[in-house]
């Protein structure tokens, strides 16, 4: 094996060069993993429906007047849907899932602190909301009627009974049930949980995507969403009834939206297959842009170590083994990016704040960006030393 002296001396009298490279690779390192980051969490969003979710749609509606009188209309709304005897579950919320995400709020377990709070999406439902949206109750139990703060029942200023979804519930309580268990949210309310549902989809492009807190909550908002369950083979004409139902009741109102969630998942597969592609060309030119950088440098090496590379030969040394003993120093370069990618990892966590706040990186994603692009350097390394060899042989003879 060729000794490593000779190439740190010359990458002593020559440093810019081989900085450079660590640098990009460590830059190359972490934006790749975070890539992997964001397309695996848009990935989990248009994974596909199951069957269950696939008879439901929304009306969004625009409600006029005061809390009271928007409670009324609302009622009244649902009253109306739920009489089409195709309709199994009619419910109303000021956010749903898949839609807008929710409301973003901050949350920790009791005996935790507010420092290590986790972010999840918030969304107000009845005791209607998760039969009409198709979420199973893993564990616990549905909201009844009790639960539900109402303009009539109000409970704003109690511990208030929330449903959380599974997620959420082991990252708050990892290893045990998250049963009866209490946490708080923003504003130092007290929740407790009674229930478990499954995997919730959203729109957002990291963790909390999946991590949702259902609150027992009936006063509606000014933008208000009709959730309708009804038989699949009757989805269209539900929707286009339910429709002419609302405009009877007011002919005035605004309806803003009436799309099914197989719609609104299209729709969103849609605006994401765009963004994933922008996302993976990156990741592609990332790649090769290191390769490029590190062929450059092991074809600098090359030219420089001439002697060096002919004594080896004369010596009885392969081209096999000259092509391994760079891509042993090509690991040097990216090991040396290693610790200045966590260095600036690190920096970042504990001394810089950016206006949109950037989730912590996983490890996971960084080991396999590290893999890929070690991998793809390496058998580029590999080519490059016995491409210049097998081309230009005359020219690795011992200079005197």
């Amino acid at each position: 094996m060729l000794e490593l002296g000779p190439a740190f001396k010359i990458m002593l009298r020559h440093p810019i060069g081989p900085l450079l490279i660590v640098f990009q690779l460590a830059f190359s390192l972490i934006l790749l993993a975070y890539i992997l980051m964001v397309i695996s969490a848009r990935g989990q969003v248009i994974l596909g429906l199951d069957d269950d979710k696939k008879s439901v749609f929304f009306i969004q509606v625009l409600v006029d007047g005061d809390e009271a009188e928007r409670s009324l209309l609302v009622n009244q709304d649902l009253s109306a849907i739920r009489s089409l005897a195709e309709v199994e579950y009619a419910s109303a919320s000021y956010s749903i899932p898949m839609y807008e995400s929710g409301l973003l709020a901050w949350y920790w377990p009791a005996d935790g602190k507010q420092n290590d709070a986790v972010r999840a999406n918030y969304y107000s439902s009845d005791e209607f909301s998760m039969r009409a949206l198709g979420y199973r109750i893993l564990e616990g139990r549905d909201f009844v009627s009790s639960d539900i703060d109402r303009v009539d029942n109000p409970i704003r200023n109690n511990s208030k009974n929330v449903i959380v979804s599974e997620s959420l519930a082991a990252i708050l309580f990892p290893g045990e049930s998250a049963l009866a268990k209490l946490f708080y949210g923003s504003g130092n309310v007290e929740l407790k949980v009674v229930g478990v549902v499954d995997r919730v989809p959203g729109v957002d492009t990291w963790d909390y995507s999946a991590s949702a807190v259902f609150f027992p909550d009936a006063r509606y908002q000014k933008g208000t969403f009709y959730i309708v369950r009804c038989s699949e083979d009757a989805l269209a004409y539900v929707k286009e009834k339910a429709v002419s139902m609302l405009l009877k009741i007011n002919p005035d109102r605004i309806i803003v939206r009436n799309i099914s969630m197989s719609e609104l998942e299209k729709q969103i597969y849609n605006d994401d297959r765009l963004f994933l592609k922008l996302l993976l060309s990156v990741s592609v030119t990332l790649v090769l842009v290191s390769l490029i950088s590190i062929v450059s440098l092991v074809s600098f090496l090359l030219n420089k170590r001439r002697n060096q590379i002919s004594l080896r030969f004369a010596l009885g040394g392969t081209k096999a083994s000259l092509a391994c003993f760079f891509m042993v120093e090509a690991c040097y370069y990216f090991v040396a990016s290693l610790f200045v990618s966590a260095a600036g990892l690190i920096a970042y966590k504990y001394f810089f704040t950016l206006a949109v706040e950037i989730p912590a990186l996983k490890p996971e994603f960084f080991f396999i960006s590290f893999l890929t692009l070690l991998c793809v350097s390496l058998l580029a390394v590999f080519i490059t030393v016995r491409w210049a060899i097998r081309n230009a042989p005359a020219s690795y003879v011992i200079q005197e």
